[in-house]
């Protein structure tokens, strides 16, 4: 039988679709099959117009081909309408998929009957997948008090007051920076994280926003406090 060797990893994946393709060799190659094509894809599963995926099915179909092995079925992937509906056609067509990892292979009803229900596992993993980020994304939101990406440094308010009095001196923002570093209004250190660093000058978008976020006094003569920035 002639097959096209079909590996595939998203782009976010670890994993080397390569080594998928060299497992595909070693099981064409036990089972006699003739190699018409091998395609290694590094797209997202869940979509399903993914250009090699698309090739590979039009090769089968076209009769270049008798059939599709990939190691699993999520490499091939996640919609389980559209992997019903793949199926169907080359069932029609008297074509076939295999997974090597898996029971599948739609030449036999046991087969065919596994194919359909590893298919809605598939999507079931992907949809919880899915859910588990939006609840993380909305748990970030409702802690930050709205607010979403990375969080902003906190300003200390004597720094801020700092900074306004050397502004209002005439200094420059980078001036005014290296003023503050100087007699020790330091931007703490990070310990954790890809951003950690050692204490360092707050940068000036920083201070900029914090001068910004402080209320001065109105012009009736109350006086409001100026609040920590970044609060």
């Amino acid at each position: 039988m002639r097959f096209v060797l079909y590996a595939r990893a998203s782009t976010k994946d670890k994993q080397n679709p390569e080594h998928q393709l060299a497992e595909l060799e070693a099981e064409a190659a036990r089972r006699g099959w003739t190699v018409v094509r091998k395609i290694i894809e590094r797209e997202s599963g869940r979509k399903d117009d993914r250009a090699e995926w698309t090739a590979a099915v039009d090769a089968v179909l076209a009769g270049q081909a008798d059939g599709v092995a990939s190691t699993e079925l999520s490499r091939w992937g996640r919609s389980t309408s559209h992997l019903l509906e793949v199926s169907a056609a080359f069932r029609e067509a008297g074509k076939h998929l295999v997974c090597t990892r898996q029971p599948i292979d739609t030449t036999t009803p046991v087969g065919r009957l596994l194919f359909v229900l590893l298919a809605a596992v598939a999507e079931f993993e992907a949809d919880i997948t899915r859910e588990r980020v939006r609840a993380g994304v909305r748990y970030a939101i409702a802690k930050r008090g709205g607010a979403w990406g990375r969080m902003r440094e906190h300003v200390p308010r004597a720094t801020v007051l700092a900074a306004m009095d050397l502004r209002q001196a005439g200094l420059s923002w980078r001036r005014t920076a290296a003023r503050l570093y100087a007699v020790g209004h330091a931007q703490p250190a990070r310990d954790r994280g890809r951003s950690a660093h050692p204490a360092r000058p707050w940068s000036v978008p920083t201070l900029q926003r914090a001068i910004a976020s402080v209320q001065l006094p109105s012009d009736s003569g109350g006086s409001n406090p100026a609040p920590d920035a970044g609060q």
